[in-house]
């Protein structure tokens, strides 16, 4: 478990963190599925619904029942801080396994790729439909970047940088 505080400044025009997850197997693993689980989780101070704060993702989808347990490439959070809009986008690579990713989005300000859960999300009554498995000695990489931004997600053009990722090959993220 990690645990990391990002921070962008209200003001500041934008700004990238790259995240990359590795999991090399001792031995032989199943990751099995959880509803709960993700990689490049955030929490956002802004997340509260009747504040203005909002989600949407890359197929126009809005707020938590739109969002929660579908397929993007992408998947942004915005709201008032400081009296001003900002937000945050997570943009999943399209390299990762099962992208694009399920996103685990809540109103109150939970935002986290999740590739993990494919049984909860589609509903299927195999609850081993998104076991991932790794052999000894096997790893799996997972590229993402955490893009911070002032707006919303047309503001803040979450969707043309996310092409930028992903035709820049996220060199600087490996």
């Amino acid at each position: 478990s990690r645990l990391a505080s990002l921070a962008a400044a209200a003001d500041a025009p934008s700004s990238v963190t790259p995240v990359l997850n590795t999991m090399r197997a001792l031995k032989p693993v199943v990751k099995g599925e959880k509803a709960e689980a993700g990689d490049g989780r955030i929490v956002l101070s802004t997340g509260v619904t009747d504040d203005g704060a909002s989600a949407a993702a890359a197929k126009d989808a809005k707020r938590e029942a739109q969002t929660w347990g579908k397929r993007a490439e992408w998947c942004d959070y915005y709201g008032p801080v400081d009296g001003k809009i900002v937000g945050v986008a997570l943009f999943d690579h399209p390299s990762n396994p099962r992208h694009p990713t399920w996103w685990h989005v809540r109103d109150y300000g939970l935002l986290a790729a999740n590739p993990f859960g494919q049984h909860f999300f589609e509903n299927s009554p195999d609850e081993h439909k998104g076991d991932l498995k790794l052999a000894k000695g096997q790893s799996l990489t997972f590229r993402y970047r955490f893009y911070f931004h002032a707006g919303d997600e047309k503001q803040g053009r979450v969707a043309e940088h996310y092409k930028e990722f992903v035709q820049s090959g996220a060199k600087a993220d490996k």
